[in-house]
């Protein structure tokens, strides 16, 4: 009885899991695939603005909010006019508070997607805890990221330095996968041509 019991216990938590998870299939709302006026016209009507520097594979907006947050700049990027990649750069106010930021938007990024898989890596002197990992983080000598896979589409979240405004930023990834197959097998295309 206790074995059913836990069977079924076992069963309904898996199933609940199952339907609280949302697929990864686009960001903002925008479905992988999109065209670029169609991911124009959606994230102008979510206050976005355009950005001027942008070009038939990528095309950048400013003035736009994910879960709150307000992001410094997105970037989506195109194969064929079919929006591929959209990635959110968030510059927060206070560096020192940058892993608790990240940290903030991973667990948001969980209670959509369900739990993503975290990894950290030091290099020597470095290590978690030792209270230097934001100066490990800025020489390089620390990574923070953490993935969420559904099929062949994926989020991937990180912490960078940018060196053009030379400060720690979170960046999110959201990917189509045969899509972004499609662009690399483009690239390899157009640089065996120049051969």
């Amino acid at each position: 009885m206790k074995n059913l019991f836990l069977v079924t216990f076992l069963f309904i938590t898996i199933c609940c899991k199952a339907q609280t998870t949302k697929p990864i299939d686009g960001f903002l709302g925008v479905k992988f695939g999109a065209s670029s006026a169609q991911v124009i016209e959606a994230l102008k009507a979510k206050g976005g603005s355009l950005n001027t520097d942008q070009t038939p594979q990528s095309i950048g907006f400013s003035n736009i909010k994910l879960g709150g947050r307000p992001v410094s700049t997105l970037f989506v990027h195109f194969v064929n006019d079919k929006a591929y990649e959209a990635v959110f750069i968030f510059t927060p106010e206070q560096e020192p508070k940058i892993i608790d930021y990240y940290n903030a938007v991973v667990k948001d990024i969980s209670d959509v997607y369900g739990v993503g898989k975290t990894k950290k890596k030091f290099k020597a002197p470095y290590t978690e805890g030792d209270g230097y990992e934001i100066t490990a983080i800025k020489t390089g000598n620390a990574d923070y990221e953490t993935d969420w896979v559904d099929g062949v589409n994926y989020i991937i979240a990180l912490i960078r330095k940018d060196t053009k405004i030379n400060a720690l930023t979170v960046r999110l990834f959201y990917n189509d996968g045969k899509l972004r197959k499609e662009f690399t097998d483009q690239q390899k295309a157009q640089n065996k041509s120049e051969f």
